[in-house]
């Protein structure tokens, strides 16, 4: 009886990729993804390499947003100091803007 138990279980574990442990709304046993989305785990192995390709998956991820958010703080500085620069611009008189009367000559 024990033997007929075991052997009308599954022998791989079934993951839907996107779900996590404690998030799965769905009840035991129905599947909400098409069977493409489904990886079936025959072993340790295949287990050790979905872990890593999915966690190669993060890390690329994390360094794409960590690229993206450097650029855009370059290009803040960058947009800052031109700002600045042509504020300063602005506040320096132009030469021919100078206008000496007698008065100032005289000191």
């Amino acid at each position: 009886m024990h033997r007929r138990q075991l052997l009308s279980r599954p022998t791989q574990l079934a993951l839907v990729k996107g779900e996590s442990y404690g998030a799965c709304s769905r009840p035991s046993g129905e599947s909400s993804a098409p069977e493409a989305a489904v990886d079936m785990i025959g072993g340790p192995e295949q287990m050790a390499d979905l872990v890593g390709r999915i966690m190669q998956e993060k890390l690329l991820a994390a360094a794409e947003a960590q690229a993206q958010q450097q650029m855009a703080a370059e290009a803040e500085a960058k947009a800052a100091a031109e700002a600045a620069e042509q504020k300063a611009a602005a506040a320096v008189p132009e030469p021919s803007d100078v206008v000496m009367t007698t008065e100032d000559a005289k000191e």
